[in-house]
């Protein structure tokens, strides 16, 4: 076997001074940070005509839709559209568990 040769004591401590200045890797993650909007708990007359106005041109209605639109709570939108439901102005689909389905002015057509 051959035998290694040793290094000497400057290349040794040159090699350390080297290797120290890379910087550690960090192991926490550095994703995109995830914003929370405040959704409206208070619905205001105008904001409820304009959600009529466009149910109307909607074909298929949820609360999720609803409460992404128009920023608002989910109860909020849940009850907004049984609102609308009563009134006739848009009818109920499906109703299975969670998900509620409603049909707009355009599915009637």
């Amino acid at each position: 076997m051959a035998k290694k040769i040793q290094e000497s004591k400057q290349a040794k401590k040159e090699k350390a001074l080297r290797t120290s200045k890379k910087e550690k890797k960090k192991w926490s993650s550095t994703g995109p940070a995830v914003v929370d909007k405040k959704k409206t708990t208070f619905m205001e007359r105008e904001l409820f005509n304009k959600i009529v106005k466009d149910s109307e041109n909607m074909k298929i209605i949820t609360r999720a839709t609803i409460s992404e639109r128009y920023n608002i709570d989910l109860y909020l939108s849940t009850r907004v559209l049984r609102e609308l439901a009563s009134e006739e102005k848009i009818q109920l689909l499906r109703s299975s568990g969670n998900l509620v389905v409603y049909g707009g002015g355009k599915f009637n057509q």
